[in-house]
Order: structure tokens, then sequence, then C-alpha cells
């Protein structure tokens, strides 16, 4: 068994570009901010900072994409204003790890069933 690093977000990065769209944020803004932040951060820290009202809650993805915090307030608030939450939630999801276990052989014994 060996264990793959790293995680594919081309969705993720495809599906946030697509709906950013009226944010005011540029594409390469959303490129950067997909490369370095995991889209389950993403979004808890989106429903974070829906919750509590701080955008302090949105200050580690800031942090983590260079962008700064005004900007990605920006982004935030339309997101959180123009999308309904399962949109939202299926971010986390669209990037499919890559970091799962990869079985490479498996070997019974005569008569064992797995």
């Amino acid at each position: 068994m060996r264990i793959l690093d790293q995680s594919n977000v081309d969705r993720f990065k495809d599906s946030l570009l697509s709906l950013k769209r009226g944010s005011y944020l540029r594409d390469d803004e959303i490129v950067i901010l997909t490369s370095k932040v995991n889209p389950r951060d993403f979004v808890m820290s989106l429903l974070r900072y829906e919750a509590m009202k701080k955008s302090e809650r949105l200050q580690p993805v800031s942090e983590a994409s260079g962008i700064e915090l005004k900007r990605m307030k920006i982004l935030a608030d339309f997101l959180l204003c123009a999308i309904p939450y399962e949109d939202l939630l299926a971010l986390q999801y669209t990037a499919i790890p890559q970091d799962r276990p990869e079985i490479l052989a498996l070997r019974l014994l005569p008569g064992k069933v797995a």
C-alpha cells in the first residue's frame, strides 16, 4: 500500500471561478487561493465568518493565500449572499483527494475470502 499526497484542486478551482463571477475578484486571485488553501478549510472559514459576522474568521485563509483580508471579505460576502449553502458545502467535496491509500496488490491464501 502507498499513500499519495496532494489533492487535485482543479475541480475546486473551476467551481470557484464559475461561482465568483460578479464578486470583483480577479481570476488570478482565485487560482492562488485554490492552490494554497484546502477546499474544506475555505468552506469552513466562510461558514464561521457567516455565523460569527467577524472578518477575522477569514484571516487564516487570507494569510495562507496572500490575498488581503478586505478582498477575501468581498469574495465571502458575495458567495454567502449569492450561493445556496448546499453549493458552498459541495465545494469542499469537488476536489478529489489524491492522498488516499492505493492498494497495489492483494494476495489471498487459498480458501480465504476477502
